[in-house]
């Protein structure tokens, strides 16, 4: 029969060339690849640090269905409110949606949040050139 005829190391060698050609072969694709690629837009999926917390300055929920945050929360909130506020229908300013707590943070209504994420959204979309 003719699988009596291949010895050891010619399979051995079949194999080692083989393998050898399939490395080269990825190895050529992922140099190639790797030149070409765009780099990614970051769509911050994980919260920002207020502090040394992880929290993005959002501690929790209100009972009336707010969201707690701390101080510099805020500021960046009002920063938002400042420069997209206007943009918004209907139009919001000041602090709106703001009050402060007796443990020194303050509650964001959730009209305000909503307010907060479209804001968001709107930055987002001037920095990536979709209107």
């Amino acid at each position: 029969m003719i699988f009596e005829k291949i010895t050891v190391s010619a399979v051995s060698r079949i194999f080692a060339k083989t393998f050898l050609s399939l490395l080269i072969y990825g190895l050529s694709l992922s140099t190639f690849t790797a030149c070409h690629t765009t780099p990614r837009i970051n769509n911050h999926k994980e919260a920002g640090f207020d502090g040394n917390e992880q929290n993005s300055g959002i501690i929790g929920f209100t009972p009336q269905g707010g969201l707690e945050i701390t101080e510099s929360a805020k500021t960046r909130y009002m920063s938002f409110v400042e420069q997209y506020g206007a943009r918004l229908i209907p139009s919001i300013k000041g602090e709106f949606g703001l009050t402060k707590l007796s443990n020194g943070n303050y509650e964001l209504t959730a009209q305000g949040a909503e307010a907060w994420r479209w804001m968001i959204i709107i930055r987002e979309r001037e920095l990536t050139g979709d209107k």
